[in-house]
């Protein structure tokens, strides 16, 4: 999933990464100004959480040529659609193309699984979220068009305590039926 200049890679993530990837999340959320998140919302994954993920094939790496692990991408199969559930990058790693490229990881992994279009759910108007997933193909999913299983993720983020309003699902079609 690379070339030979690149000065990372992306690849399904192994057993021993799974170990930084809470870290690389944690450190993603403290971009978010503290009023943007739930009070009480775990910043991080756990390592359990992961392991049955990274044992299905539905956790990506961006690995540095030496190995340090930049950032992570993490899928799950909803209904009928893909989900690209979480996406992080390490802070200073940021502006390489390392999340575009993780992205694109994700979108494969749900063609590939059979997938007509790969959603997900992120802030409105914060600058590396769903401004950055509409330079990548994601259009926001109107109201009128939510299956009930995007119905049932936006009641779970309200459970969690996120402000619905401030928050956008959105899609990526990758295929046409």
């Amino acid at each position: 999933m690379s070339g030979p200049s690149d000065d990372f890679v992306i690849a399904l993530a192994s057993a021993e990464e799974l170990a930084c990837l809470p870290e690389i999340e944690a450190r993603a959320a403290g971009l978010f100004a503290p009023e943007s998140l739930p009070p009480d919302l775990p910043l991080a994954t756990s390592v359990e959480k992961l392991r049955p993920a990274q044992a299905e094939g539905r956790i990506w790496v961006a690995r540095a040529r030496d190995g340090r692990v930049l950032g992570f991408a993490l899928v799950e199969s909803l209904g009928s659609d893909g989900v690209l559930e979480e996406l992080d990058v390490e802070p200073e790693a940021g502006r390489r193309g390392i999340g575009t490229r993780l992205v694109e990881a994700a979108c494969d992994w749900a063609l590939a699984k059979g997938h007509a279009r790969i959603v997900l759910s992120t802030f409105r108007e914060i600058p590396w979220n769903a401004p950055f997933y509409a330079r990548l193909g994601f259009r926001e999913i109107p109201e009128s068009e939510r299956t009930q299983v995007l119905s049932e993720m936006r009641d779970a983020e309200r459970a969690l305590g996120f402000a619905l309003e401030d928050r956008v699902l959105m899609a990526r079609i990758l295929r046409s039926d």
